[in-house]
């Protein structure tokens, strides 16, 4: 196993968290500020941050005027091609005005399981992140087909905290959390609990047998609950924390003031490389 690098942060950003509530099928350039924001904060205070942000779909839907989420795989890539410049272009502009410029990344499932492409891929961010550039990432959906895509951005996020030896993941959505039951629209259930910590593999599995998932997406986005335990045992196998929150409370995470749900990797669990 590598050594993580203390201070390099890998942030998800969901689909949920940029569109508007009321209109699914636009994003929200004030919700992409608050997130803006708190990542610069963290910047400024030396952490080295890569974001992998949905909502290349949403986006492109928003373009072209449509109210429901295409099904078929050649016209969900079409919708992301005109969507992903225009989500990236909203992030620039914010991140300028924090004095920070970014970088796009798109990737397939070829290009982490390809020990060369792997390796360019680290090189990049590692050239990137030296000269103070945020890089962006989100799946190259114009060219992925389904044998080649990594199902949901939270797996995505996990696999490319492992190639850069981040140290610690956060997988933001519109929950705070992992719950023993699934939070509804209105609100939680009365008898749901917050789940805050869990510790290593073993434990884990545990929660897993135990928990409660609802459904596995929202109306436009690909993940849910599933995909970030998913995730989360991609991340804890490799060393690295994982972090699963609300982005509407996104600073008080990065600053532990906010309770959220923390998974921790035991080191005596995860396996060595031989």
């Amino acid at each position: 196993m590598c050594a993580r690098i203390n201070g390099r942060v890998v942030i998800k950003i969901g689909t949920s968290s940029i569109v508007n509530n009321e209109n699914f099928a636009s994003v929200d350039f004030y919700k992409i500020k608050k997130i803006v924001e708190p990542v610069a904060q963290l910047r400024q205070r030396g952490k080295d941050l890569i974001l992998v942000a949905s909502g290349a779909v949403a986006a492109g839907m928003e373009e072209l005027q449509m109210k429901q989420r295409p099904k078929l795989l050649d016209e969900l890539q079409a919708v992301a091609a005109v969507g992903q410049p225009l989500l990236i272009d909203a992030y620039r502009q914010l991140f300028q005005q924090e004095s920070m410029y970014l970088a796009q990344i798109l990737l397939t499932k070829d290009d982490i399981a390809d020990t060369t492409r792997q390796n360019n891929i680290r090189h990049t961010i590692d050239q990137l992140l030296k000269n103070n550039i945020v890089p962006i990432i989100n799946e190259n959906d114009t060219v992925a087909t389904e044998e080649l895509t990594f199902g949901d951005n939270d797996k995505l996020a996990a696999l490319v905290a492992s190639t850069i030896d981040a140290s610690k993941l956060y997988l933001f959505s519109d929950v705070d959390g992992l719950y023993d039951i699934p939070p509804n629209k209105q609100g939680l259930k009365s008898s749901a609990k917050l789940i805050t910590r869990v510790d290593g593999v073993s434990k884990l599995d545990e929660v897993e047998k135990f928990i409660q998932i609802g459904a596995d997406s929202g109306s436009l986005g690909t993940g849910g609950m599933r995909t970030k335990l998913q995730a989360a045992r991609i991340a804890i196998e490799a060393g690295i924390e994982c972090h699963i929150a609300n982005t509407d409370k996104m600073h008080g995470v990065f600053f532990e003031e906010t309770v959220h749900t923390q998974i921790f990797p035991i080191h005596d669990e995860v396996p060595h490389e031989v």
